[in-house]
Order: C-alpha cells, then structure tokens, then sequence
C-alpha cells in the first residue's frame, strides 16, 4: 500500500504558511494509540467473527442482531456499548478491548471476536508524528524492565504477539515481555502492515493553533539525520487532529526547591546511563529514591542490579494496605514484592538498603561537596544522597 502524499494548501490565498500540506487526519504520538489508529485509517476495518463472548452473553446478542456484512465501525457503537466495565472511562475502548481480547483481565486466553479486511478505499490521507521510531515512549525506556501489563494485553490489531517472535515464551501470551521485545513489536507492526509512509518520525511539534472553519494549523520541525544539517520546518492543515501523545516524558515533580537541579533525575534511562558513565558506583554516596510507585521500585531493582547504595524515602508508613504491589499477583510478579519486603524490613536484611517510611521531601540544598542534602518533613531531618 502506498500512502498519499497529501495536497498543498495554497498559502497566497489562505494566508498558510508557505509549504503547508492538507491532512484528513493529523495524529501528534507515535506510540501504539498513534499506529492502532493509522492502521485503521489506511482502510483495515474490523468485523464481528459471529464467535460468542465467553463471559458476556448480551454483548453477544447485541452483536449477532446487527446487520451483516456491516464492519463495526459502521455500527451503532453506543448501543453495541451499552452496559460494558472495564479499567476504562471510555466506553467505546471497553467495547473494542471486549472484542479484541476478550476477558483478558480476567486471565482468560480467549480468541479475538474480531477479523480485519483491507478496503482501500477506505484510506484516509493522514499522518502520525512522532520524535523518535515507531513505538512512542517504548522505544525510550530502558529495554530491560518487564511490562506491567501482561504481553497479549499490548497487542495491536491482527498480529499476534507470539506469532512475531519478538521475545518471551512463543507458547506462552499471558506472561510478561521486555520492554525491549515490545518496542521492536511496535516498530516491526509498521512495516508488516506497510503503514511506513503514514509515519513521520524525528518530528517535534511546536505549535498547534486553530483556524477558522474547524481548521487546526500544526507546525513542528524535523530533525536532520545528518551532522550539521539543519532542521526541516514542516506545516499541517486539517479538520481532524488527534492527541496520541501519552504522559512518559512529563513525570511527577516533587514541587519542592531545587527538584529541577540537575542532579535530580526522573528517568530510569538517565539512572542507567550514569552508572555506564561511571558517575554512579557500588562505592558512590546513597541514591535516594523517593515515591512508593511501580517506578520508585524500578529505579530500586536497578540500583541494586549495579550494587549501588539506595536510601528509599515514602510517605505512607510501610505496612500502609494501600501499597500497588498488593494488587499485584505475586506470582508474576516476584521483583515488586521484594522491593516492598524491603519496605516494610526496613533495610534490616538488606545490604546497602535503607527505607525512609512517612517522609515527605520539602527541600533539596546543593552541599556536601556539591552532593543534595533532602529535609525531610518527619523529625525535621536531612539526608544526603544523590538522587
């Protein structure tokens, strides 16, 4: 499938600036909303199977009365919707997650209710922006880490992740996969379903402003591959604009003097590069992690992978029932257990791990030779580390 250039909009009557080309659709994200979508857009429709749900026999019923040979998408999706729950506010996405993985959350291994059909005709001219490959933030984190989410529950539509062979047990689709499998998954999905040229990769979007007649004008540059090159400015008009942009890169912020110094960081990818650059070893001052979330606990598996010497400050104290780990199936999930034993130990039987419970950060001082020294809102007291 080769994809439509799109058309130049004339920029002497329209007061557009020069260059810019008319999209249908306009997608700001690359990641899986962004390639789910785009694959939609270039014609491939789903259809009803006519299999039964295996839990939910009214959602069955209301599917096996809808007219044949109708692709959903040209359904009533509010009806076919209609009293559907899920982890989701969107009742149209609990509607697709029923159809394309059904009962996943429950654990069930259960075929998709839906198959795919190419109509080109069905094409809509657009284009996905993105900064880096195809893949979005996956292709930014550390490749390393296993997925929250079990690997089938990230599949985009018809293909399967075993079947790409990308990682992880083939014979196995309720288990977790590296990050690093599912970010070539993503990319590898572009080039099998041939949607390459929807793709804009190497972009970032600097301006979004609306125009008359439900216009939106997206402005943006793009990165010259080339050393010393200069980067490309670029320019869409369309009707349709979709954010698909996620919140990876905007991370929880302390809020606190001095939580943008630069020795603070908020990336595990940043933490991994450190140690590499041997700014981070067994025999540095402590890391102080702060936060009791999934993220907290990577950074934690991480430090003591490389052996490095972890202070661990929370703010709930460490037997709090409302920790995420006791969400989290044990089985599957053996690496957050641990770090939430070494919680509620306190350090005790942990070499170079030593918790904070019921502290809160409310300032970080340069000092120490330019190591941070945190004041903690519990006894008013100060811990050096790095962060």
């Amino acid at each position: 499938m080769r994809a439509p250039k799109g058309t130049f909009a004339s920029s002497l009557h329209s007061g557009l600036p020069q260059g810019t080309v008319r999209k249908q659709v306009v997608i700001i994200g690359n990641g899986p909303s962004g390639i789910a979508l785009s694959h939609m857009l270039s014609g491939n429709w789903p259809y009803y199977n006519g299999q039964p749900h295996p839990t939910d026999e009214e959602l069955t019923a209301r599917l096996a009365n809808e007219p044949p040979g109708l692709s959903i998408v040209e359904q009533d999706l509010s009806f076919l919707s209609q009293g559907l729950e899920g982890r989701s506010n969107n009742v149209v996405s609990l509607l697709f997650d029923c159809l394309n993985l059904p009962c996943a959350d429950l654990g069930l291994d259960s075929d998709p209710l839906l198959h795919w059909q190419y109509h080109p005709d069905k094409y809509v001219d657009h284009v996905v922006l993105g900064k880096g490959p195809p893949g979005g933030s996956w292709q930014a984190m550390d490749g390393n880490v296993l997925t929250i989410s079990l690997s089938r529950w990230m599949e985009l539509p018809g293909m399967d992740y075993r079947s790409f062979g990308g990682g992880g047990p083939p014979t196995c689709r309720n288990s977790r996969a590296s990050v690093a499998s599912m970010a070539k998954y993503y990319s590898e999905y572009v080039k099998l379903k041939r949607l390459q040229e929807n793709f804009r990769c190497g972009t970032v979007v600097t301006d979004v402003k609306p125009l008359a007649n439900d216009q939106w004008l997206v402005t943006g540059v793009e990165h010259a591959g080339d050393e010393g090159a200069l980067d490309m400015p670029f320019h869409y008009v369309t009707s349709h604009l979709v954010l698909a942009t996620g919140n990876y890169d905007r991370p929880n912020k302390l809020k606190v003097p001095g939580d943008s110094e630069p020795y603070v960081i908020y990336s595990l990818l940043e933490l991994e590069r450190m140690v590499k650059q041997n700014k981070l070893s067994e025999h540095s001052d402590p890391v102080l992690v702060v936060g009791a979330g999934l993220s907290a606990a990577d950074a934690i598996i991480a430090c003591r992978f490389h052996g490095l010497p972890v202070l661990h400050a929370f703010r709930r104290s460490s037997g709090d029932p409302g920790f995420v780990f006791r969400q989290l199936p044990e089985n599957m999930y053996p690496e957050y257990h641990k770090v939430h034993q070494m919680m509620t130990d306190g350090g005790n039987s942990y070499k170079k791990y030593k918790s904070l419970p019921e502290h809160k950060i409310i300032e970080i001082m340069p000092d120490y030779k330019g190591l941070p020294i945190c004041q903690c809102a519990k006894m008013d007291m100060k811990v050096a580390g790095k962060i």
